[in-house]
């Protein structure tokens, strides 16, 4: 792996962009799988108190590194669209402003959540962040659901960005899905 693999380029993401892009992809799979899952446990299920501590803890992870990605973003450079029209390329942008800003919604709607009592954001018995104020019980509830639906919306805005990249690399042959795996496959023409 040489230095020029780590950043991107016109042709191709490099080795950073690429590691950020994945890591965020396995890290919001396993919040939206746990958050579906936790939210029919009960009280006596061994799960119950586990699962929400692995929610918050990962879900400010992938905050982070979504702030980290932003930055990235700001100071390298973006690889060219590759389709058929600039009506493809306007969407693709859109769809990563808004995955983007909902990753940072949701985390931010996850925090006020935990907060909503008034209490520090505790991970693992540890207190984080403290919070910005308290919510009523029908503010906290109503919280609660925009952070459902907006998670709901984040995921199927993550199935039709995998599918639009699914439907380059199987019908248009291009490289939008290889470049986000291998820098070099672009570079060297492979």
């Amino acid at each position: 792996m040489t230095e020029s693999n780590l950043f991107n380029s016109i042709q191709s993401y490099g080795w950073v962009s690429i590691a950020i892009h994945w890591l965020s992809f396995l890290m919001a799979a396993f919040i939206f799988g746990i958050g579906l899952y936790m939210v029919e446990l009960t009280y006596y299920d061994t799960l119950y108190n586990v699962l929400p501590e692995w929610h918050k803890a990962v879900g400010l992870m992938l905050g982070v590194l979504t702030l980290i990605r932003l930055l990235w973003v700001a100071f390298n450079v973006s690889p060219a669209f590759e389709g058929e029209s600039g009506l493809q390329a306007v969407l693709a942008r859109i769809a990563h402003f808004l995955l983007y800003c909902l990753i940072i919604v949701l985390t931010f709607s996850g925090y006020i959540i935990v907060t909503a009592d008034g209490s520090d954001l505790q991970l693992f018995g540890h207190a984080w962040l403290g919070a910005l104020f308290e919510l009523t019980s029908d503010q906290a509830e109503w919280a609660g659901r925009a952070h459902r639906w907006i998670a709901y919306g984040f995921a199927a805005l993550v199935v039709l960005h995998a599918t639009a990249a699914l439907y380059h690399h199987l019908f248009h042959h291009d490289n939008t899905l290889k470049r986000m795996l291998f820098p070099q496959s672009i570079e060297n023409g492979d």
